[in-house]
């Protein structure tokens, strides 16, 4: 089955957000062994979004579309549907009915663009927001059309597309199946060699890699004739997988190193606490972004100033003037005290020169120091990143998340 999608509007053309949506609805029909075959991104112009569409169906069987179907004058999506179709718009007294409910008022004139459809589409309940989706047919393939808000469509998705989809489209034939493995500190090079032959090993059988802040996913996809041979294919690739890699997995599936440390923390009851610098609360967005973390992130702390490194975390002052704020010492310092402030089991801290400016001979921009504290005792790592700004604070975040997650876990780190 070949799906597709379209997303509109000007803020994905100009790239002031991401296109999310897209991205959402590639995971989800992945986990029903279904792929996104392709996806298309158009601005808030009727035109340009029915000949998307058009583009679309002459290659798809499902074309899934996202955004325009506000209330305002730049929410063309039902238009564009129409012109495809070649129908005019009408209002639908069901969705007069549904909107009135859910905000609980008359509809004012621009809601009423929301009761508009293409005569002969079918409108899709929107339990969550007041745009309904619409679903047409176009010789013999279907449109399904979404509002734009992630939350809104992805519990129209989960809810009512994808059901549909299954239930009305799937033919039983080229089913796919897939892996995913986080692995961190291994080069994209050495990855490559470590895999080198696994792909071969199996019909059907594809590897792919999305290379992050030192993270890369390692995605293992089969696509054969029926879901159980797919699965078949994917575990005998999985297995090969773990064995070449070992414990440079931090974890399995399409999740990120912080998602991985909440759980493994919340599993074992590990009470966590952070210190941070140069990463200025990278660590701590990211771990605080996991849902049910609160059970075990007690304390977080950004102490950039050497002052704040003494006032808030108690480290001694003989340390920074000895050693500087960037050293091994004062990493190893910051994360036992926070841990003691805090009353963690275990601390991280980062310590860094993430420049563009700041760096010396002896200590360049990029120069990073990881301090890790627990009962058994506080080491700190050195790392070197190269990179703008940005780059140095996330792989820096990266770099002790892993750290951090090693220690939770109960295997060196490294």
């Amino acid at each position: 089955m070949w799906i597709e999608t379209v997303a509109t509007g000007d803020e994905l053309r100009f790239g002031e957000i991401m296109d999310t949506n897209s991205a959402h609805i590639a995971r989800a029909l992945g986990a029903e062994g279904l792929e996104l075959a392709r996806a298309t991104i158009v601005g808030d112009e009727q035109g340009e979004i029915a000949d998307a569409m058009r583009s679309a169906l002459s290659r798809a069987d499902v074309v899934l579309v996202t955004g325009g179907l506000g209330p305002t004058d730049d929410d063309l999506t039902r238009e564009a549907l129409a012109e495809v179709l070649g129908v005019e718009l009408e209002h639908r007294p069901e969705a007069v009915a549904a909107i009135e409910k859910r905000i609980g008022r008359p509809l004012t004139e621009k809601n009423r663009r929301q009761t508009r459809a293409p005569i002969g589409t079918r409108l899709i309940a929107n339990e969550h927001g007041t745009a309904p989706g619409l679903r047409a047919e176009v010789n013999g393939k279907a449109v399904y059309v979404m509002p734009g808000v992630p939350h809104e469509m992805e519990r129209m998705l989960a809810d009512s597309v994808i059901p549909e989809i299954l239930a009305e489209r799937l033919s039983g034939t080229g089913a796919s199946a897939r892996r995913y493995f986080v692995v961190h500190g291994v080069p994209e090079s050495q990855l490559a060699a470590l895999l080198d032959g696994v792909a071969d090993a199996w019909d059907h059988l594809m590897l792919g890699t999305r290379v992050g802040y030192g993270t890369i996913l390692v995605r293992a996809t089969a696509r054969c004739d029926t879901r159980e041979e797919s699965e078949r294919v994917v575990e005998g690739a999985a297995r090969l997988v773990r064995e070449r890699l070992g414990d440079a997995i931090c974890g399995e599936g399409d999740h990120n190193l912080a998602q991985f440390v909440a759980r493994a923390a919340i599993e074992k009851g590990v009470k966590i606490a952070i210190a941070e610098s140069c990463t200025g609360g990278a660590i701590s967005s990211k771990l605080v972004a996991v849902p049910g973390v609160s059970s075990v992130l007690v304390e977080a702390v950004v102490a950039y100033a050497n002052e704040a490194k003494t006032r808030a975390l108690g480290v001694d002052e003989r340390l920074l003037r000895d050693h500087g704020a960037v050293s091994p010492e004062v990493a190893r310092a910051m994360a036992d005290g926070v841990r003691r402030n805090a009353g963690a089991d275990v601390a991280v801290s980062t310590t860094g020169i993430a420049g563009p400016t700041g760096g010396s001979l002896e200590k360049p921009v990029g120069l990073v120091y990881v301090g890790v504290s627990s009962a058994a005792g506080t080491e700190s790592v050195e790392k070197r990143f190269k990179g703008s700004r940005d780059v140095v604070i996330q792989r820096s975040a990266e770099a002790a998340l892993w750290l951090l997650l090693r220690e939770i876990v109960g295997r060196p780190a490294g």
